[in-house]
C-alpha cells in the first residue's frame, strides 16, 4: 500500500496533466455525423412523381418507402432502388409484392415511390 501511495505523490502531476489532455482532446471532438438516408422520399419528388400520376402526394411516397423499409427487410435487405432499370422494376415488383403480400394499394404506394425517387437520384448525379 505504501509503495502505491508512494506511486501516486510521484506521478501526481503528470497523471493530472495526461487527464487534463484527454478531456480537452475528447471536448475538441466533434460528433460523428448520421449520414442521411439517400433513399428517403424528398419534396422534390413528387413533381417528378406527379409527371407520371397525378394527384400524387409527399404522405404516398413516404407511405410506399415505408412499405419498402419494412417489407423488404423482412426478407432480405433493402436493396439499393438504383440497381435495377426502370425496365426491371415492374418485373421485381410483381414477383416481390406477391412474397411480400402487398395488396395493390401498397403496391401502388411502393412503384411509385421506386420509380420517383429512383429518378429524382439519377438527375441528381447528372
Amino acid at each position: 500500500m505504501k509503495k502505491a501511495i508512494a506511486f501516486i505523490k510521484r506521478y501526481k502531476t503528470t497523471f493530472i496533466i495526461c487527464l487534463i489532455g484527454f478531456i480537452v482532446a475528447r471536448c475538441g471532438t466533434t460528433k460523428p455525423t448520421v449520414k442521411a438516408d439517400p433513399f428517403v422520399p424528398q419534396s422534390t419528388d413528387v413533381s417528378i412523381a406527379a409527371a407520371h400520376w397525378q394527384g400524387i402526394t409527399i404522405q404516398q411516397l413516404q407511405q410506399g418507402y415505408g412499405i419498402y423499409s419494412t417489407k423488404c427487410n423482412d426478407c432480405h435487405d433493402m436493396k439499393n432502388i438504383q440497381d435495377y432499370s426502370l425496365a426491371e422494376w415492374p418485373g421485381l415488383m410483381q414477383k416481390m409484392g406477391r412474397k411480400a403480400k402487398l395488396d395493390s394499394t401498397q403496391y401502388n404506394l411502393v412503384y411509385h415511390y421506386i420509380i420517383a425517387r429512383r429518378e429524382a437520384l439519377a438527375t441528381a448525379k447528372k
